[in-house]
């Protein structure tokens, strides 16, 4: 489904009187504050479904079918078990729409029956009864996102539809035998799951990407726990599917096993906030510290290279006192995915509290991680925030603190110690810069590592022998520095 807010934009001052198509919808729509990619996108798909929607219409008509009777019944009694499951999901609970994730509502176990057994036109329209119970009774988020959700699953089903009249070759009623009682049947019906699950995945994916450019296409389309619940969710459709296929009203019967199955989501959605930021949606310090805990010991067990960066955002109290602190959150956010796009799926990166993150690098070089500390400092200051209330889009910069177990510690807490000193340095020596931790015992100031890039790695030890001067000459310490950040 399409997240609840996920943009780059930044828009937080007080919009100037609309006029023309945006003032008729209203500030409610958000559809204009959006990147203009996602709305060219959302608009492109919406349009789509309603073509779609009105040529099945039309070729329903002028085909005069002879079971309107029938499948307005089947179509009857899917549309209320589907309301039926939004009202007790209501009462019961299930999952919130996630921001700027695709979440699942289990909504589908009747929307796929009708295009498994029903023509074209009853699979592109099921969805908006539905979703208008579900804008009517749980949430109201703004009528663009409902649009949009309703639009994707609506071509979902027609094509899955589609794909199902093809391959089965059915002109009439669709029997058990169709369904699943032949291969023929079998191949048609998985075939026609797969292109419902995978259309669907793929719009949202689409303006997720749009709201986002720098969402990775894996995590915009939803990790493994929601792949097992999406294969649990065709699983019950399939058989709800084979009931209608018998009789439209054996169909009530999975009522219970449904509002059952949505209810248990709530497990998963629950232990996921436990574990995660609030307001970044990063790993939360408790939950990163313990994975960190563990990651440690398996490396010191194997031993394998680990690291633990420490990422600060430069004059970030600058930015709340210039623009506010709903800027000030919107920068948090976009920098947190910044984080999480530039490092590995294996890789964790967490909030510590403030304008503070620490990524944990598993299973890397000292290379590789000097390497990725550098993307990660270039692509946050190369990213533009747009306010509003600005002529130009805000940039803002990081420092990072790296420290490599082995080498500046033993253990995790020392982790943290020597990387947030490295920080410190970095802080120091003018911001938006990477310090390594110095080895155990060595003194010696916090450095770059040497880059496999000579032009960059020369560039480094001249910065290297001018910092070494300046230590020389200050006598600074090179562990720690009382300069505020």
């Amino acid at each position: 489904m399409l997240p609840q807010a996920a943009t780059a934009r930044v828009t937080v001052a007080a919009p100037a009187r609309r006029t023309g198509l945006s003032g008729l919808l209203g500030r409610g729509w958000e559809l204009w504050s959006l990147p203009r990619r996602a709305v060219v996108y959302v608009l492109a798909v919406d349009f789509v479904a309603l073509a779609v929607l009105g040529l099945a219409l039309a070729q329903e008509l002028s085909a005069g079918r002879t079971r309107t009777v029938h499948d307005l019944g089947l179509f009857a009694v899917l549309t209320l078990c589907g309301i039926i499951s939004v009202e007790g999901s209501r009462r019961l609970g299930s999952p919130s729409a996630r921001r700027d994730k695709p979440y699942k509502d289990m909504l589908s176990a009747w929307m796929l029956p009708a295009a498994l057994l029903l023509p074209p036109v009853y699979a592109a329209l099921i969805p908006v009864p539905i979703y208008l119970a579900v804008q009517w009774r749980v949430t109201r988020i703004a009528p663009v996102k409902r649009v949009f959700n309703t639009a994707s699953v609506g071509l979902a089903a027609y094509l899955a539809d589609l794909t199902h009249c093809w391959l089965v070759g059915r002109a009439g009623p669709v029997g058990p035998q169709e369904l699943l009682g032949s291969m023929r049947g079998l191949t048609a019906t998985v075939a026609a799951a797969v292109v419902f699950s995978a259309v669907s995945a793929c719009l949202v994916a689409g303006v997720l990407r749009g709201l986002s450019p720098v969402t990775r296409w894996r995590a915009a389309l939803a990790g493994w726990p929601l792949q097992a619940t999406e294969a649990a969710e065709l699983s019950l459709a399939l058989l709800v599917a084979l009931a209608c296929s018998y009789r439209p009203l054996l169909a009530v019967f999975a009522l219970p096993p449904m509002l059952l199955l949505q209810r248990t989501l709530l497990h998963a959605e629950l232990l996921q906030s436990a574990r995660t930021d609030a307001k970044t949606g990063l790993a939360n310090p408790r939950h990163w510290r313990e994975v960190a805990e563990r990651e440690v010991i398996r490396a010191r067990r194997g031993p394998q290279p680990l690291a633990v960066l420490m990422v600060d955002i430069d004059h970030f109290k600058g930015v709340n006192d210039a623009y506010g602190h709903l800027v000030g959150d919107q920068v948090l956010v976009a920098v947190a995915e910044q984080l999480r796009t530039a490092v590995r799926p294996l890789d964790l990166v967490g909030r510590f509290g403030g304008e503070e993150f620490v990524l944990l690098l598993t299973d890397a070089s000292p290379a590789s991680v000097a390497r990725t500390a550098e993307r990660i400092r270039a692509q946050v200051e190369q990213f533009p925030h747009h306010v509003e209330r600005a002529n130009q889009p805000l940039r803002v910069s990081i420092s990072v603190g790296v420290a490599h177990l082995g080498s500046a510690a033993e253990d995790l807490n020392g982790l943290l110690e020597a990387a947030d000193a490295a920080l410190l340095n970095a802080k120091a020596d003018g911001r938006n810069r990477v310090r390594h931790a110095p080895a155990l015992g060595t003194g010696a100031p916090c450095t770059y590592l040497p880059d496999d890039d000579p032009k960059v790695a020369a560039g480094k030890a001249h910065e290297l022998l001018e910092l070494l001067s300046e230590s020389s000459a200050t006598d600074r310490p090179s562990s720690r520095c009382s300069e505020p950040r």
